[in-house]
């Protein structure tokens, strides 16, 4: 296994890329392990930003981590809650834009039918995005859970 590790271009390439992102991935990795489940969404956006860019520029990313011995399930869960509370966050923008639309236009009979009707799809979209959430809840907790995070999902 050593000599086809040594003769390998890729692994080589992965142990280059290893070595020369190592202090960067070792300071994300202590920022993910002080991460628990009471961060806003806002920093747990943030710092998956801060992951993305980080390891944007390797070419083997799942390689390069095991060999650093980085904490892929708590990546992994990282961008799972970011997702999740960009996915609800964009929701509720969206019905705060409906609601501030009506409220500074003045309006006839005929345009409530059209507010109504565009009032129910805003809502329908928050209500199938929230659904899917909660439909994942289960597997994203267990995901946490193996990652050694306590999430508190009162904060979405």
């Amino acid at each position: 296994l050593a000599e086809l590790q040594a003769k390998s271009p890729f692994l080589a390439e992965a142990n280059r890329e290893a070595e020369s992102h190592a202090f960067a991935i070792a300071s994300l990795r202590e920022a993910l392990e002080k991460m628990d489940g009471t961060a806003s969404a806002e920093t747990i956006e943030a710092l998956r930003d801060r992951a993305e860019q980080t390891l944007a520029a390797l070419t083997d990313e799942p390689r390069v981590l095991r060999l650093l011995e980085f904490p892929e399930a708590r990546l992994e869960s990282l961008r799972v809650a970011a997702a999740n509370a960009k996915r609800l966050s964009e929701c509720r923008k969206r019905a705060e834009n409906l609601a501030r639309s009506f409220s500074s236009r003045a309006s006839t009979a005929s345009s409530l039918f059209a507010e109504h009707a565009q009032a129910l799809a805003v809502l329908d979209a928050c209500v199938s995005t929230a659904d899917a959430v909660a439909a994942s809840r289960g597997a994203d907790e267990r995901r946490f859970r193996d990652a050694g995070i306590a999430f508190d999902w009162r904060l979405l």
